[in-house]
């Protein structure tokens, strides 16, 4: 198995991910039918965990970061994009259009995210530790910078024009 996975300890992570996936994708939509009402709603938390930790695999094997072989990607991303709803379109379309996004990133951020963790190693332990959770701690760090310099700005622009 060593030589599918694209790390050497995919086996146990990547492996691990899917299996659980699959697993909690089948067991949470079967637990939808259950006449318990508590059975359901965990049945319905179970099925939503899994259809995100497969939402992760669909970006990660789209990278082609799961398998060695490309092909072993796309059938995973194809796979696992059906049990996400598929909404935005083929794998290869959303592989092809992340790709764009990647070659044409602009990102413009004047926080220095890397200092500030190297400054608070504790936020950053905390931040790596939810993370590998499936919590996207780093990502809401970032859109709080970003709606924190928005306000900012809406405020600076605000108080400019009732000088005026």
């Amino acid at each position: 198995m060593e030589k599918v996975f694209k790390e050497s300890d995919g086996i146990i992570y990547n492996g691990g991910a899917i299996l659980y996936a699959i697993g909690a994708y089948f067991i949470g939509f079967i637990g939808l039918f259950n006449q318990n009402i508590f059975v359901n709603i965990l049945s319905s938390i179970l099925l939503a965990h899994a259809m995100i930790i497969a939402a992760y695999l669909v970006h990660e094997s789209g990278h082609n970061l799961v398998f060695k072989k490309i092909r072993f990607n796309t059938y995973l991303g194809e796979l696992f994009s059906w049990f996400c709803g598929s909404s935005y379109g083929t794998f290869k379309d959303m592989q092809f259009k992340h790709f764009r996004h990647h070659v044409d990133v602009d990102d413009v951020v004047w926080f220095d995210y890397e200092g500030f963790f190297e400054k608070n190693p504790m936020i950053f332990k905390l931040t790596k530790i939810l993370e590998w959770f499936y919590i996207p701690a780093h990502e809401f760090i970032m859109h709080f910078i970003t709606m924190f310099t928005f306000i900012l700005l809406f405020l600076k622009e605000g108080i400019n024009e009732s000088e005026t």
